[in-house]
């Protein structure tokens, strides 16, 4: 079975709050694979962030919960100021035109979120 979460993730348990996941053992022998340090405990969660197999959700969140639930989508990784990325205003074009471009600053409420040394466009993609 596969997991969306990776080692050094930060996520959310409601019980808990924010902490980290340690470790995750794929060998399939152990029924709670999943490690999360919360600082003052360690907790154990499935692959798919339940803790019993019983459970109806999953309890792992890489947000907070909030009245519109929670969510298992891994979040962007913005690119560190200063760093080169490739840029576009073309969605779904593979053959957009892509520009190298400087990171300045992501503004997520914009049309255009991502602004460079030369402009803001819609999406990114980071060269490392």
């Amino acid at each position: 079975m596969e997991t969306v979460f990776r080692v050094g993730d930060k996520v959310f348990d409601l019980r808990y709050g924010w902490g980290f996941v340690e470790s995750i053992d794929l060998t399939g022998t152990v029924y709670l694979p999943i490690s999360i340090n919360f600082s003052d405990v360690i907790e154990s969660y499935r692959l798919d962030g339940r803790t019993l197999e019983f459970d109806d959700v999953p309890l792992l969140s890489f947000t907070e919960y909030t009245l519109n639930g929670f969510s298992l989508e891994r979040p962007i990784e913005l690119p560190e100021v200063g760093e080169e990325i490739v840029v576009s205003d073309s969605f779904g074009d593979p053959d957009g035109e892509w520009f190298l471009r400087t990171f300045k600053s992501s503004k997520p409420t914009l049309e255009y979120p991502i602004e460079t040394n030369s402009g803001e466009y819609k999406i990114f993609k980071r060269l490392r």
